[in-house]
């Protein structure tokens, strides 16, 4: 018997990669986080990607969970027991978008246009409760729809909040692009980007966008809450590129309180800084297992579940 061992082939860092077509639409899922890596139709981007040899930048696609944003300080009390967690983000001393980001989810159903992922936290110093999550991405004629679920495994209550990070693709500036966002609050913070516990009234501010306008040169990391439904109780914010007749709108069930835009003023590459835009869908503003606003507790055995979605223009569309 030889003792050699198989040669193993590259794994790409964000781990396998599982493809969903819909006529000219494929999407692009990685094992790593579950992320949203790519989102094309024909030769349109419609979700700004990143190269295979990468890892996730600036969050791009990642799911972002047990907690969306910032923890500040590192730390949390629930139930009257006081947890730290690891910052990684020491410019603004917080933590930051949860523990699932970096780990590899299992497959439990592929078909030609579907995926679902699952990952099951186990207690940890920075979270000693027990969470399953799963993912199912479905690609079809009305765009991507993106459907979560969480469930409390362990034999205590748990805090919960999720959320999602795809950046847009928006050609050259963000400057040039037109956004329509229905809120009537944004949360004020302080210098490491912590929710005051103030909100603000969009209207008559630069970040009031209920009436479409461009973006011009308006700096946004902002939460937006107390958002505008329609009938079926969702909240749609649209990107609109008038100069190439394209347009993309991102929705979310009413399991989703908040949105955050961010327009990437802060990314260090510049092959990202305002040349896309992140529209993340949050179940909770940053900051929550501190400030308790929005957040989710879920008591042994019990499921919670959300959806959002992108629904590309009819032009993007047939591309």
């Amino acid at each position: 018997m030889s003792n050699r061992r198989p040669r193993l082939r590259p794994q790409a860092p964000s781990g396998v990669q599982y493809s969903l077509r819909h006529g000219a639409a494929e999407v692009v899922i990685a094992e790593v986080g579950a992320t949203l890596r790519s989102y094309r139709d024909g030769s349109t981007e419609i979700v700004s990607s990143f190269p295979l040899s990468d890892m996730a930048p600036s969050a791009s696609g990642q799911v972002l969970a047990p907690w969306p944003n910032r923890l500040a300080g590192g730390a949390y009390e629930f139930h009257g027991k006081t947890v730290t967690v690891p910052i990684d983000d020491p410019r603004h001393k917080a933590a930051i978008h949860g523990l699932a980001r970096w780990r590899p989810w299992s497959l439990i159903a592929a078909a030609q246009n579907r995926v679902a992922l699952e990952l099951t936290l186990l207690a940890t110093p920075a979270y000693p409760f027990a969470l399953t999550l799963e993912i199912d991405y479905h690609l079809s004629r009305h765009g991507l729809t993106v459907t979560s679920t969480a469930i409390n495994v362990g034999d205590e209550a748990c805090p919960f909040g999720i959320g999602f990070h795809p950046y847009f693709a928006v050609g050259v500036s963000v400057d040039d692009m037109e956004l329509h966002l229905g809120a009537e609050h944004y949360a004020e913070v302080n210098k490491d980007l912590t929710p005051t516990g103030r909100d603000v009234a969009v209207a008559g501010s630069d970040r009031d966008f209920t009436t479409p306008k461009p973006i011009g040169a308006t700096k946004l990391d902002t939460t937006y809450s107390d958002l505008l439904r329609n009938e079926a109780g969702r909240a749609v914010v649209e990107l609109n590129d008038r100069w190439r007749g394209r347009s993309t709108a991102i929705w979310m069930d009413e399991q989703f309180t908040c949105v955050q835009v961010f327009t990437g003023d802060t990314i260090s590459s510049d092959v990202r800084r305002r040349k896309a835009i992140a529209v993340e869908p949050m179940t909770c503003p940053p900051n929550a297992f501190n400030s308790g606003t929005d957040l989710i507790v879920l008591e042994p055995g019990q499921r919670w579940s959300g959806q959002w979605g992108i629904t590309p223009s009819e032009g993007e569309r047939h591309g």
